[in-house]
């Protein structure tokens, strides 16, 4: 029973974990086109505006 929970918290970390590298990449390519650039998916880099300093 111990091991079915751990094993079930260690999925759900990995799920979690996912779901946020997931969500920052979308908020780092929604962020670079309202600021009118344009994103480049080959280097994941945001094209065309500068940031701010």
């Amino acid at each position: 029973m111990k091991r079915r929970i751990i094993l079930i918290a260690s999925l759900a970390g990995a799920a979690g974990l996912w779901a946020g590298w997931e969500l920052q990449t979308l908020f780092s390519i929604d962020g670079c086109l309202d600021a009118g650039g344009r994103w480049d998916y080959q280097r994941g880099l945001c094209e065309g505006i500068i940031p701010n300093e």
